[in-house]
């Protein structure tokens, strides 16, 4: 396997490739090889970088992207489409849409949209939004009960497809905001990290765009005319979800005086100093 700068080479070369096909076939299987746009480019470096610093991908890897039918996880979509066709290895993926059991608006659009690209999308039909509004309590969030129930079901068609990677859409500012609201409402400093073993199946959940900011996907989305689902869930009314406006609210706030802050605090999750911290069990502290 080549080493990790000449695989970053590979891919930032990729934009020079202007070959023009010789048939249609050639065509549709070198889409990912056409002229992108700098919006395009910078999401691709981006998340490349961060696949080959983690170690996000790996040779003959099988990865199954959580597909929700928003902005991010069609940029996902794209970007390992076009890293596909320049890593020096061979790895597959394939999408899949979990559809709650109740409304959402633009879903046969979106599948459509995505069978037209060539990509492969398995949709799964369940009715855990009922099942969610006969369970909950006033306490309860309903997101992050949906969010436990879609991850379920994923987890259980990956081990049913012999898949062990799920790939999630996640950009900066999520990983942002969950660690300044673990630590605002928590106590915890806790965040989001590029890859994380979720269960006792061993299952691995990748998120390769933490290094994009939510606003280039904004334009992105809008740039590729992607149809978005919008899903009509019936207990919007009770969410409780002030916690990350409130946060997402403060970090625009911030921003304004220090343009860099997202991409600070998230370096600064690589770059921790536990002796600096309280954390007995990250640091000795009996010198």
């Amino acid at each position: 396997m080549r080493r990790k700068s000449e695989v970053l080479e590979c891919i930032a070369d990729m934009e020079d490739k202007n070959s023009k096909p010789e048939n249609e076939t050639e065509q549709f299987e070198n889409r990912a090889t056409r002229k992108k746009s700098k919006l395009e480019q910078i999401i691709h470096r981006r998340t490349a970088s961060a696949c080959i610093e983690f170690d996000l991908i790996r040779p003959g890897d099988r990865i199954l992207v959580a597909f929700s039918g928003g902005k991010d996880s069609y940029a996902l979509l794209w970007m390992f489409r076009d890293m596909q066709q320049v890593v020096p290895f061979d790895f597959e993926f394939k999408a899949i849409h979990i559809d709650p059991g109740f409304p959402q608006e633009g879903r046969d659009d979106a599948l459509a949209f995505l069978a037209a690209e060539g990509f492969e999308c398995e949709l799964v039909e369940d009715n855990f939004g009922r099942i969610i509004k006969e369970v909950l309590t006033e306490k309860d969030s309903p997101c992050a009960l949906c969010a436990r129930m879609r991850y379920g079901i994923i987890f259980r068609r990956a081990k049913e497809m012999g898949i062990r990677k799920i790939a999630l859409g996640h950009h900066m500012d999520d990983a942002v905001e969950t660690l300044l609201m673990n630590m605002f409402f928590s106590g915890q400093i806790k965040g989001m990290p590029f890859s994380l073993l979720a269960d006792k199946e061993n299952h691995l959940l990748i998120r390769p765009m933490l290094r994009v900011e939510e606003k280039l996907l904004v334009e992105f989305a809008e740039e590729k005319k992607f149809p978005i689902i919008k899903s009509r869930c019936p207990l919007l009314e009770r969410k409780r979800e002030w916690r990350r406006k409130w946060t997402k609210e403060k970090v625009d706030e911030m921003s304004a005086s220090v343009p860099q802050i997202r991409h600070c605090i998230l370096a600064a999750m690589s770059n921790v100093r536990a002796e600096h911290l309280h954390d007995r069990e990250l640091y000795d502290f009996e010198h």
